[in-house]
């Protein structure tokens, strides 16, 4: 008869991690949909207004009808933009548990090992963080 043995500390991480990547997708995707659908109805409203060749009561509620439109696209843009600095930052910590995980010295490793991997970690932990750099969200898309 077999027993069921637990899962080690490392799979159970690597499960941790595999569905927190799974649910900051699904994050990611749903901020990409809104600030889609956020885009197209301004497209869509901004050729209405075009089309809309009216008296100048009209035109101007259809300014202000694109001036809030604006308004809140560039709300989403700036809180898409926060959260995609939020998911590389939490990547990054991530990557470093990780790594911290798949590094830790054995009873059997030697000097020259535990630097080398040392040595490696640090160049992948600093592509990481190179790639997952925040970025200036009021500086790419105004205030």
């Amino acid at each position: 008869m077999s027993a069921v043995t637990p899962k080690s500390a490392l799979q159970q991480t690597v499960d941790e991690i595999t569905g927190y990547s799974r649910r900051t997708r699904k994050l990611m995707w749903a901020l990409a949909g809104s600030l889609v659908l956020d885009i197209t109805l301004t497209v869509v409203l901004s050729i209405v207004a075009f089309q809309a060749h009216g008296t100048a009561s009209t035109n101007a509620e259809l300014v202000q009808e694109l001036h809030m439109q604006q308004s809140a696209l560039h709300a989403a843009q700036l809180e898409a933009c926060a959260g995609g600095n939020t998911f590389r930052a939490d990547q990054d910590v991530i990557w470093g548990r990780f790594i911290g995980i798949l590094t830790t010295p054995t009873a059997t490793s030697t000097k020259a090992e535990v630097a080398k991997a040392d040595k490696i970690a640090a160049q992948f932990l600093a592509y990481i963080s190179q790639v997952n750099h925040p970025v200036n969200c009021a500086e790419l898309y105004g205030k």
